[in-house]
């Protein structure tokens, strides 16, 4: 299970990442999760050398079937690999506004806050019906009028990336921040 210890806020938002203190095993986690794609994008190109494209299963394997499992592994690799990058937002509200207005979406969303402190929030919510322990998390990082978010799945054994949700996340909180602004 991954644990988010001494999360940095100052760092993280002048870094732009999120900034924590990672186990061996989340680290494990993610060179297997790099290898394991990685074998995704190394045995259709290898496959695609060798190929006799003469025949039509094989030209619908190369032209069809291989581009999508590469582009798939490709993307889950650099997700994984952005998954601590932090979205920035600007607003015109201040750190206490900011973090009264995330507790309102957290709330109305049926999200579990799980550390609330003067410049950090940590959204859990579980995803998986079958195993409610599985979570994703969503960080939240504020300071002053700058508010960083990012989302990490965590699972049992490979931590797998969160693919489309943080696009979603980051519609929802423009809109509650415009509609926050405009009703100070």
């Amino acid at each position: 299970m991954r644990q988010l210890k001494n999360i940095d806020t100052e760092l993280s938002i002048r870094e732009q990442k999120l900034i924590f203190e990672e186990s061996w095993t989340d680290v494990f986690g993610r060179y297997t999760l790099y290898f394991l794609f990685g074998v995704m994008i190394y045995y259709p190109v290898v496959t695609l050398y060798y190929n006799d494209l003469s025949n039509a299963n094989d030209r619908f394997m190369a032209f069809a079937i291989f581009p999508i499992v590469i582009l798939l592994a490709a993307y889950v690799i650099y997700c994984k690999a952005t998954e601590k990058n932090l979205r920035m937002m600007t607003t015109a509200l201040s750190q206490e506004e900011n973090r009264a207005v995330l507790l309102s979406f957290a709330r109305n969303q049926g999200l579990q806050v799980y550390c609330n402190t003067k410049s950090l929030l940590i959204l859990n919510q579980s995803f998986d019906s079958f195993n409610p322990s599985y979570k994703q998390t969503t960080v939240v990082v504020m300071q002053d009028n700058q508010i960083g978010f990012t989302i990490i799945r965590d699972q049992m054994k490979l931590d797998l990336p969160v693919l489309t949700s943080r696009f979603f996340l980051a519609k929802d909180l423009r809109r509650l921040f415009q509609a926050a602004q405009g009703m100070k």
